[in-house]
């Protein structure tokens, strides 16, 4: 639960920079980051499973 707590926090700092310094071009870069970062989480799960297949 801490973790998502830093989590949310970190995010609402980010958007507070770039609201701040006029920056949004941030705010795309770091949505790409999250997603790439889900996605890899994601796949460390099914990975085991993959290779029984092959």
């Amino acid at each position: 639960m801490g973790r998502l707590r830093y989590a949310v926090r970190l995010l609402g700092e980010f958007w507070q920079f770039a609201r701040d310094n006029k920056a949004y071009w941030i705010v795309p870069l770091i949505l790409v980051l999250l997603v790439v970062a889900l996605l890899v989480v994601a796949g460390q799960g099914s990975l085991p499973w993959i290779y029984t297949l092959f």
